[in-house]
């Protein structure tokens, strides 16, 4: 009997050595004595996994910490340890690994643990990674020793090039990497429109700057200069051109320099014709204009009303007065008297639709269909050429001369009343 139980003793200690990645087994013993068999059945065990080693243990407590003392295995703080009761005691441990993730110009070292895939573990640095980026690791694989992650961002860039366009994927990296994916060559004075160096960017658009030469000959236009000079031939204010200016011509040939076909700067190689511009001259007049000056006889008004002059009727022989235009115009008669502004369209005495330059006269004094001219005296305010067309009450009772019609009442207002030389033309 005792040298059975020192038997069992060397197989349970067979049992507790580690074994790489072996599954669990059951040892029998059979013992016998004398004509008696006795089967015992084999002790329960627990089964560790230590990273990829696994472990056979006699099962003598419940308590984890117990089991994993008695197989001498000792875990840190970080360690992973599960346990599984379901189909026997199945204890797994998972053993921290300190990892690195390179991405967008940091490192992080995150806390993984064996058997984590490496996607959870990039994750967990908070890196995020698209369907084109590169990884130095199987997204889906296991990890199961410390390393470096490292990511590799791919961006989409359009290429502008001379009218077409070219779309690519590049890593990381400086705009110069965009050139060989597009197979670009730039020629000696060809640009981009960013710089080289920079670093490219998702969705940047780089247009490529290509400059090219061509000889032209090329005609331009001289402009011709402006000259005013002063004459008493004419009025003041009154101006007339004496000298028509004209442009001159320059044809010569050219090197022009063109980037993407638009033409930035030209060189003369050659002059091959030139004729100058003629100055434009304009006369300036400093005639003083006459004061027009009438001798006129009252005429006896309808009504004693105030007038400032009274309306007055002049028979004038040969007059003439120069409108504001500097036309000459033959007056027959001159009035002078008080005239007052309205307006609100509506039908005129003689049928015809009220506008400016019709305007209400008394048709006894002026008859209607008389041609006038209309200015103050002096000349400084200037109601021009009009018709009598239309009468009212202040006319015919002698309160104003004439009733000059504007087309808005703000101009009526500014008008007032005024004393106005009433020109009948001949």
């Amino acid at each position: 009997m005792k040298h059975a139980k020192k038997t069992k003793h060397k197989l349970l200690k067979l049992v507790n050595t580690p074994v790489k990645r072996v599954g669990a087994f059951a040892l029998i013993t059979i013992i016998g004595i004398g004509s008696v068999v006795t089967v015992m059945a084999a002790t329960e065990k627990a089964t560790i996994f230590d990273n990829d080693i696994s472990y056979r243990v006699a099962l003598h407590t419940t308590d984890t910490e117990q089991i994993l003392a008695k197989a001498n295995i000792t875990t840190s703080d970080n360690d992973l340890v599960e346990r599984d009761d379901s189909n026997g005691v199945v204890i797994k441990i998972r053993r921290a690994i300190d990892t690195t993730v390179e991405a967008d110009g940091t490192t992080k070292t995150v806390t993984a643990h064996y058997g984590d895939k490496v996607s959870e573990v990039v994750a967990q640095a908070g890196v995020v990674i698209d369907d084109n980026d590169l990884l130095s690791a199987d997204l889906n694989s296991e990890l199961l020793e410390s390393t470096n992650l490292v990511v590799t961002r791919q961006h989409r860039v359009t290429v502008h090039d001379n009218g077409s366009t070219k779309v690519v994927d590049v890593l990381e990296g400086p705009v110069a990497n965009v050139l060989t994916a597009a197979d670009i060559t730039l020629g000696s004075e060809d640009t981009l429109s960013v710089a080289e160096t920079e670093p490219v960017t998702d969705g940047m658009q780089i247009t490529v700057n290509r400059v090219t030469y061509a000889t032209q000959i090329v005609t331009e236009d001289i402009p011709f200069e402006m000259q005013t000079k002063e004459t008493a031939d004419l009025y003041k204010e009154e101006t007339k051109v004496e000298t028509q200016g004209a442009n001159g011509t320059r044809t010569a040939v050219m090197e022009c320099k063109f980037v993407n076909g638009q033409l930035v700067d030209s060189t003369e190689i050659a002059l091959l014709s030139e004729t100058a511009p003629v100055t434009q001259v304009t006369l300036v007049g400093t005639k003083e204009k006459p004061v027009i000056k009438t001798t006129v006889s009252p005429a006896t008004p309808k009504s004693s009303a105030n007038i400032e002059t009274a309306s007055t009727q002049a028979t004038v022989s040969g007059q003439t007065i120069t409108d504001s235009y500097g036309n000459v115009l033959s007056v027959s008669r001159v009035l002078t008297g008080q005239c007052t502004a309205y307006t609100g369209g509506g039908i005129t005495s003689t049928g015809v639709s009220a506008a400016v330059g019709r305007v209400a006269v008394d048709p006894r004094i002026i008859p209607y269909g008389t041609k006038l001219y209309i200015a103050s005296p002096d000349g400084s305010i200037v109601y021009g050429y009009a018709i009598a067309a239309d009468t009212g009450g202040a006319m015919m009772s002698g309160e104003a001369l004439v009733d000059l019609y504007y087309d808005t009442y703000s101009e009526c207002v500014n008008f007032g009343r005024r004393t106005m030389n009433i020109y009948i033309l001949a």
